[in-house]
């Protein structure tokens, strides 16, 4: 059964200073994961507005592509807390 696609791209913002990302080194470790075939260059950087305990973001690459980013927040957290590991591992199942 096809889910509904929702649509989020009114939740969409440039991210705060605080959560702004390194767009070079980041198209540079998408680069070493590539197959070289296809740009990795980050050319728009977007944060959605809502899951702030997770801030996640909306690359698009150079060739069009848009993928989704998952980070722990700024700052000193507990170690139990904000276990974006755990999310890749049952996405990655």
């Amino acid at each position: 059964m096809q889910q509904p696609v929702i649509d989020t791209s009114s939740s969409l913002v440039t991210p705060r200073a605080a959560m702004a990302l390194d767009t070079q080194a980041l198209s540079a470790f998408l680069a070493k994961l590539g197959d070289g075939a296809t740009s990795s260059t980050v050319s728009a950087l977007q944060q959605f507005s809502h899951g702030q305990s997770n801030p996640t973001y909306l690359l698009t690459l150079g060739d069009g592509r848009k993928l989704v980013l998952r980070k722990k927040p700024p700052g000193q957290i507990l170690a139990s807390a904000h276990a974006v590991e755990r999310e890749y591992k049952v996405l990655d199942a």
